[in-house]
C-alpha cells in the first residue's frame, strides 16, 4: 500500500513595504505619478513620496508614470531600502499659431474653355 506524504511547505509572506520618493532632474518633487509594482499601484503625495504594502519579496518590475514627464521602468528587488526615482521631462512642446483657412475664398478664379461649358 503506497502512503502519501504531504510536506508542509511555508508559503512566502507578502507583507513587504516598498516606499520611495519620485523627483525630477532639479530634485523637484512629482506629485500625482503613478506607481505600479505587479498588481499593486500608489499615487505618489505632494512631497513626491510614496508607500505600497503586501508586496511579495523578490525581483519585481516597477513603472511610473506621470502625464508631463518621461515614464520610466526598472528592475527592484523586494525587500529593499527607500527607492529614488527621477524623471526626465518629456518632448518639448511647441505651440504653432497660423491664421484658418477658408474653403470659400471669394478672391479664387477658375478659367474654364467653351468647350468644357458645352460638355455640361
Amino acid at each position: 500500500m503506497a502512503a502519501l506524504l504531504l510536506v508542509s511547505v511555508p508559503a512566502l509572506a507578502c507583507d513587504e513595504r516598498v516606499s520611495g520618493h519620485v523627483h525630477t532632474l532639479e530634485d523637484e518633487p512629482v506629485a500625482g505619478a503613478r506607481v505600479e509594482i505587479d498588481e499593486h499601484v500608489a499615487t505618489t503625495a505632494d512631497d513626491g513620496r510614496f508607500v505600497m504594502a503586501g508586496v511579495c519579496p523578490g525581483p519585481h518590475e516597477i513603472h511610473v508614470h506621470h502625464v508631463e514627464l518621461m515614464p520610466w521602468s526598472g528592475t527592484v528587488v523586494v525587500p529593499t531600502d527607500h527607492l529614488d526615482i527621477e524623471l526626465v521631462e518629456d518632448a518639448e512642446v511647441v505651440v504653432v499659431e497660423a491664421p484658418a483657412f477658408s474653403a470659400r475664398d471669394p478672391h479664387s478664379r477658375t478659367t474654364v474653355e467653351g468647350v468644357a461649358l458645352e460638355r455640361q
